[in-house]
């Protein structure tokens, strides 16, 4: 049964581009019009050591990305994929991925230190 499952993608962002003016905005590729707006000294980069052609990035502080309605249903099977660079280590943790939910995180994706 899950053999003969598609995937659908429900978002995607490349972070090739951007739009507007604070906020920024950078589109879901899907073309389902669930940008993320970038918030706190985010950016977006094309520097030739990351995959593909754009990335994020955020401080670890203040930069964060948000949508304004979740791409995915938490409470059905879904898969989210990333990746990530460093661009220093830091003895703090961090969220990558939230979802919220309604008393606590329903998804997420953090990096905890190890001491």
């Amino acid at each position: 049964q899950v053999f003969k499952q598609r995937p659908v993608v429900k978002a995607r962002w490349k972070f090739e581009e951007t739009s507007g003016t604070a906020p920024v905005t950078t589109p879901d590729d899907t073309g389902s019009g669930n940008a993320l707006t970038l918030g706190g000294d985010a950016a977006i980069t094309s520097d030739d050591f990351y995959i593909d052609e754009g990335a994020l990035v955020l401080n670890g502080a203040t930069a964060h990305a948000v949508t304004n309605r979740a791409p995915v249903d938490s409470s059905a099977s879904f898969t989210v994929a990333t990746w990530v660079k460093a661009s220093a280590l830091t003895d703090k943790p961090l969220s990558l991925f939230q979802l919220e939910g309604t008393k606590t995180s329903a998804f997420g994706v953090r990096f905890l230190p190890d001491s």
